[in-house]
């Protein structure tokens, strides 16, 4: 495992390398990557006694790199669209770092509640919280704010539009939509009756949205909404609810999870797996492969589908996640674990480039 120098001496360096070379490499424009790239999934531990640490797995070769952080980065992180960056958020910041040598390039003095979004083509980024910001990542300049309070931000696939959710005093969690052009940015919003806004993943073809929504206190709902239709052609309700959901790249599937609740037994979460073109379940990845030989309650929680089409990974846990799964895409077996131990902390959400 690597460790970072002390904070301060690392900050005076790069700070003047920076300032002499007088760009931030790590924010140029994507160019096309290989079809055979081992796309990493990072995650971090962020709560807890003990020392932070940023892993960085590899699903191909299941391999692993992690290193001593010290930061606290419990909001969530984010890849950069060249996959270049990281972005670790804070309560009071965002830090960017090399996603190679896990050194600092610099932070950013906002206040976020979430993972920073980025767009596809590595030009902007969007910080929610309390406020808003679009920000340039060529000098990091922000070039649209707002002062509702947002979360759980994505940018359309073309980069023109960029969605979150918000609410206020008369919305309790609605959809915000921004249209984004060269010289000014269009607002609108959409609510949904008995419903919070959660997760909100656009198709690129702009037909529908793939939402995680909150209902009431304990439940979820998995929904499928039609643009063209201005309706939800699809619904699952899941009671508890408190997982998420993922998009598979080629866009045909989306894995979910219902983590439940230990108390309901081993049998009570899954992972399901929608087909899009179909608007039907196609099956249940059973949740007992989730308990053999593994710590009691290891819920399938947090999943990500890697660019691929391959792999699907898989966060699990109850409280604190401490179990991480590998699940073969084809065959839908695991193919890789590692186990974190019933350590008293949990993990952010995973992430990857391009997602």
């Amino acid at each position: 495992m690597r460790q970072f120098p002390k904070r301060k001496t690392m900050i005076s360096a790069l700070l003047i390398i920076i300032t002499l070379s007088g760009c931030q490499c790590g924010n140029k424009p994507t160019e096309p990557e290989p079809v055979d790239k081992d796309y990493p999934i990072y995650f971090s531990n962020y709560f807890g006694v003990g020392d932070k640490v940023l892993f960085k797995y590899y699903p191909d070769s299941q391999k692993i790199d992690s290193a001593l952080i010290p930061w606290t980065p419990k909001r969530g992180i984010s890849v950069s669209a060249n996959g270049k960056l990281l972005y670790l958020s804070l309560d009071a910041s965002v830090v960017v770092i090399d996603a190679e040598s896990f050194e600092i390039v610099q932070e950013l003095p906002y206040k976020t509640g979430y993972a920073v979004a980025v767009s596809p083509d590595n030009k902007l980024i969007a910080i929610t919280g309390d406020t808003l910001r679009i920000l340039r990542t060529s000098d990091y300049q922000v070039i649209y704010s707002d002062t509702l309070t947002t979360y759980r931000g994505i940018f359309s696939k073309d980069n023109l539009t960029f969605f979150c959710g918000f609410y206020d005093s008369v919305n309790s969690g609605s959809a915000y939509i921004l249209t984004i052009n060269e010289t000014q940015f269009i607002k609108t919003t959409k609510s949904f009756p008995d419903r919070s806004v959660g997760t909100l993943i656009p198709t690129s073809d702009k037909t529908k949205w793939i939402l995680y929504n909150l209902i009431g206190s304990y439940c979820a709902a998995f929904d499928i909404y039609d643009i063209a239709l201005d309706s939800i052609i699809f619904t699952d309700t899941l009671c508890p609810g408190g997982g998420t959901a993922t998009l598979s790249a080629d866009e045909k599937k989306v894995y979910y999870t219902a983590p439940g609740s230990p108390f309901q037994g081993a049998n009570s979460p899954f992972i399901k797996v929608f087909d899009l073109e179909t608007n039907m379940i196609e099956t249940i990845i059973d949740s007992t492969i989730f308990y053999a030989d593994s710590f009691a309650w290891a819920l399938p929680n947090d999943v990500i589908a890697t660019p691929d089409n391959r792999y699907l990974g898989v966060l699990n846990g109850v409280m604190a996640l401490s179990v991480f799964h590998l699940i073969d895409l084809q065959t839908l077996t695991v193919v890789d674990r590692r186990d974190y131990g019933p350590n008293g902390y949990g993990f952010t959400q995973m992430t990857m480039q391009n997602k």
